[in-house]
């Protein structure tokens, strides 16, 4: 009985997967299917590598400062970076990377790119 339940669980997790990947799907073929309204299809190309320049400058801004106040209390600046770069910089490094360039592997596997 607990394998039947334990299949049951396993395709309905199956299931919702499946329905999760065709509803991002749409949303992203929805996405890129242009308007017909130059300045419409101008904006929506603009909106997300502006937002993503934005919060580079904006986070290149809070390590620049991070930077100048641990020198201040470390000596060297070898030691002052490795201590203020930590996991969540890397990941906030490959959710970026993986974005543009998983995006663009994306885009060229399905021919519009």
């Amino acid at each position: 009985m607990q394998m039947i339940q334990a299949g049951h669980a396993a395709k309905m997790g199956e299931i919702n997967t499946q329905a999760d990947v065709a509803t991002e799907l749409a949303a992203f073929t929805a996405a890129l299917k242009p308007s017909g309204v130059k300045w419409v299809d101008a904006f929506n190309a603009f909106v997300r590598p502006f937002l993503t320049l934005c919060f580079f400058a904006l986070y290149a801004g809070v390590k620049a400062a991070q930077f100048a106040i641990l020198q201040q209390d470390h000596g060297g600046s070898a030691a002052t970076l490795l201590s203020m770069w930590g996991e969540e910089d890397w990941a906030v490094w490959a959710a970026i990377v993986t974005f543009w360039f998983g995006n663009r592997t994306f885009n060229k596997e399905r021919g519009r790119g």
